[in-house]
């Protein structure tokens, strides 16, 4: 019953996600609903890692496709990353201790901290 009743309770409740789609070059913001499987939906993939980095003072989570480097072609960086990642990425603020995403914070200017590469830039990058 427990599980059944946190599974609705996390279905209700709408916060604020970023999408950022190196292959558009575009940050944008997106609905989230508490379902994980709509994380898999916004990146377009099978399995998810999550990478963590702090822009302008704020902890973010990036959902990215964990597969993303089998078939790369489009990436994005930014301030506060150790490395590329590729394919989208979805972003949200840090998780609460009770391990749900947060809304992605007010205040947080995503968009001008995100540096999109392709294949050739990230292959110049590492050789």
């Amino acid at each position: 019953l427990s599980l059944i009743r946190r599974k609705d309770l996390a279905m209700t409740k709408t916060i604020k996600a970023m999408l950022i789609d190196p292959a558009t070059r575009s940050v944008t913001p997106v609905e989230y609903h508490g379902d994980f499987r709509e994380i898999y939906k916004h990146l377009n993939c099978d399995t998810f890692d999550v990478a963590y980095v702090t822009i302008d003072g704020h902890d973010l989570d990036i959902y990215v496709d964990d597969e993303g480097l089998f078939n790369p072609t489009h990436f994005f960086t930014g301030k506060g990353f150790h490395n590329p990642l590729a394919g989208r990425g979805l972003v949200f603020g840090r998780v609460d201790d009770e391990g749900e995403n947060t809304s992605f914070p007010d205040g947080c200017n995503l968009a001008d901290n995100i540096i999109f590469m392709s294949l050739s830039d990230i292959q110049r990058m590492f050789s």
